[in-house]
């Protein structure tokens, strides 16, 4: 039965999911040039760095400056406030991209070889979904505790030397987010390829694919400028004392 009402409402899903995966990047983007963590020399930092730190140490650090700058400035719109919405909004854009996916994968499995390989590319976004909401609550969780990856004893807002042993839960971490990233990127590319083969190569396009993919690229433009329009007043960072 869902099968049935996802393959009849195919193209309206798919636009519905493009409009979420266009204006929460949009925001997530513009809060994402708001990201430093040192307040002194305002080093950039992206969520990849979050993802793939270089260490636990490394990790702990740039949480830990987030912190101490969010205290001096509680009323302003600080680094930590920005990696907080750029957070909230990635839940609106998992409802987008990993719904993208399947959608991609779902249409065009029947008309495939090997039909069973493209349920388990659905199947495989629900688990890519699932980890990057816990990678999400994991990045919540260690703003309130920076060293939640390091073995130490102190629960503070201090590194110290001795503090460069990496908890089992960091590499846990950092497996979970690998992880995500891999069937994302195989459900994307492989369902991309289906499609180029399907509609190219076997000349198996129509009159309505041409027109509903179009209609498809006006309403990502749409969104777009959607986007910019919601985000027209941006919220500035206080600025360094040494700027």
């Amino acid at each position: 039965m869902a099968i049935e009402f996802i393959t009849s409402h195919w193209w309206l899903l798919l636009w519905a999911s493009l409009v979420l995966i266009t204006i929460s990047n949009w925001f997530m983007v513009e809060a994402g040039k708001n990201f430093y963590y040192d307040r002194w020399t305002s080093r950039k930092f992206s969520i990849i760095d979050l993802q793939f730190p270089s260490s636990a140490r490394y990790y702990a650090y740039i949480m830990i400056s987030l912190i101490s700058e969010d205290k001096k400035n509680i009323k302003d719109y600080t680094p930590l406030k920005a990696l907080v919405r750029s957070l909230w909004w990635d839940f609106l854009f998992m409802a987008g991209i990993y719904p993208f996916i399947a959608l991609l994968a779902i249409q065009f499995s029947p008309e495939m070889r090997f039909q069973n390989f493209y349920t388990y590319l659905v199947l495989l976004q629900g688990f890519a979904w699932l980890f990057d909401i816990l990678e999400n609550l994991t990045v919540f969780y260690t703003l309130k505790h920076p060293k939640f990856f390091l073995v130490t004893k102190d629960h503070d807002y201090i590194i110290r030397d001795e503090e460069q042993k990496e908890r089992p839960i960091y590499f846990i971490y950092k497996y979970v987010v690998l992880f995500k990233w891999i069937f994302a990127l195989s459900g994307l590319f492989i369902s991309l390829m289906s499609i180029l083969y399907n509609q190219i190569y076997t000349e198996n396009y129509t009159l309505s694919s041409i027109r509903n993919g179009s209609l498809t690229l006006l309403i990502l433009l749409i969104a777009i400028g959607f986007g910019r329009f919601l985000h027209s007043k941006v919220n500035k960072l206080v600025k360094s004392p040494n700027e």
